[in-house]
């Protein structure tokens, strides 16, 4: 594995798509981000943000094998995969993972939703190599020789997974979709201890959250107080609602810089060396 990894950010909305001239310069794809460590990609959700991340790797590569961990089945969080390259490149293999809920097995719930009507074709019409996983709380994946990811829960309403990525002494944490109450900040800041990056998720404006409570989501302060109390070098706010233009999170930036030189806001396309 290379002494230096390559964060790629695919997809910084949340809820949905934000399409429109408005939206441009911090993107309009759901939630999906890439560390790549050398020949090794690992991958945060599959929102519509992964097509483009699966078009990318089709051109720049003839085959490999990708990691994508999936928080939870949130529509924004798993769009992506409709429309995945790879799993038609029979030069590639996939392995997923996500958890299972109420009962429900990880493929079951994939299999049901990835499959006509909703769909024209299903996991078994795939012709990569795909490996689907269950993990859970507590979970520790070994995604290559030097690398691995431990698995946390979240809050969120039906659940979500939160992830650290780590390996050659560096670490990333994703965290999105998880709305932080005492109990919940306390983990979180203990999850993300000394992390290089911490992924967060700022939805909602902080002034915002009042009318938001128990919907799953946070704001960019809260962000700011894990990271700082957590020792994190790099935050990045993402998952931004899609109904907040540019000029709204362009203003909620300079203001959340101020508060923390760490402090930054993903935008689609965004390239983060670590």
């Amino acid at each position: 594995m290379e002494d230096r990894w390559m964060l790629r950010v695919y997809g910084a909305r949340g809820s949905c798509p934000a399409s429109g001239t408005v939206n441009s310069g911090y993107g309009s794809h759901t939630s999906c981000t890439a560390v790549e460590l050398g020949e090794t990609t690992v991958v945060f959700d599959a929102g519509s943000g992964l097509t483009r991340l699966g078009y990318e790797l089709k051109n720049r590569i003839r085959s490999g094998r990708l990691d994508i961990f999936m928080s939870h089945l949130h529509m924004d969080h798993l769009i992506g995969l409709f429309g995945f390259p790879l799993f038609f490149d029979p030069g590639w293999e996939i392995h997923l993972y996500g958890a299972r809920r109420k009962k429900k097995e990880f493929y079951l719930q994939l299999s049901q939703i990835i499959c006509p009507p909703y769909w024209p074709v299903g996991i078994e019409d795939f012709t990569a190599k795909v490996q689907i996983h269950e993990i859970q709380e507590g979970s520790v994946v070994k995604c290559c020789d030097d690398a691995s990811v431990k698995v946390g829960k979240g809050f969120h309403p039906n659940g979500s997974l939160m992830f650290r990525l780590e390996g050659n002494g560096k670490s990333v944490v994703y965290g999105l979709d998880c709305e932080v109450n005492n109990d919940m900040e306390k983990k979180l800041t203990r999850f993300s201890k000394d992390a290089d990056v911490l992924v967060y998720d700022a939805t909602y404006m902080p002034e915002d959250m009042p009318d938001h409570v128990g919907w799953g989501h946070s704001d960019w302060k809260s962000g700011i107080r894990i990271g700082e109390n957590a020792s994190v070098k790099t935050l990045l706010m993402t998952h931004f609602a899609w109904e907040y233009p540019d000029e709204v999170l362009m203003e909620q930036e300079k203001m959340a810089m101020k508060e923390s030189k760490r402090c930054i806001f993903a935008r689609e396309g965004m390239n983060m060396q670590i």
